[in-house]
C-alpha cells in the first residue's frame, strides 16, 4: 500500500506539473513502482512481481473505461446526428485514454522487471538457499 501511495502521488504531481499527460505520468510512476518493488523484494527476499503488481491497482483507469461504455450506450440511444457524433467522440476519447493508461502501467513495470531480471532471479534463489 505504501508503494502504491508513493507511485500514485508521483503520478499526481507529474500530471499537476502540466508537463506530462496522464499516460506519460502513469508510465513514469509504474517504472518507479518497478524500481521500488525490486528494492523491497531484495530486502524481503520475495519475487518483485508480488510487490509491484498489487501496487499498480490504484492506477487502473476505471473511470475512463466506465465513461467509454456509458458514451457507447448513449451513442446507441441517441437520435440526432450531432448527439451521436458527440457521444462517439466521447467514446473514442475515453477508450483511447483507457488503453494508453493500461499499456503504460504494464510497460513501465515490465521494463523494470526486464532490466533487473537477473537480480530478480538471484533474490528468489537466495531465499531458497538459506
Amino acid at each position: 500500500a505504501l508503494l502504491a501511495a508513493v507511485a500514485h502521488s508521483c503520478r499526481f504531481l507529474l500530471i499537476q506539473s502540466q508537463i506530462f499527460s496522464i499516460a506519460a505520468a502513469t508510465l513514469f510512476a509504474s517504472f518507479l513502482i518497478g524500481v521500488l518493488g525490486m528494492l523491497c523484494a531484495k530486502r524481503l527476499k520475495v519475487p518483485a512481481e508480488i510487490i509491484a503488481f498489487p501496487a499498480l491497482l490504484p492506477m487502473i483507469p476505471g473511470i475512463y473505461a466506465y465513461k467509454a461504455v456509458l458514451a457507447l450506450f448513449s451513442y446507441i440511444r441517441a437520435t440526432g446526428a450531432e448527439h451521436k457524433l458527440a457521444h462517439l467522440i466521447s467514446f473514442f476519447d475515453n477508450a483511447l485514454a483507457t488503453i494508453s493508461i493500461s499499456l503504460a502501467l504494464g510497460t513501465g513495470v515490465s521494463i523494470t522487471l526486464l532490466i533487473f531480471y537477473e537480480q530478480s532471479l538471484m533474490i528468489t534463489r537466495g531465499a531458497r538457499g538459506k
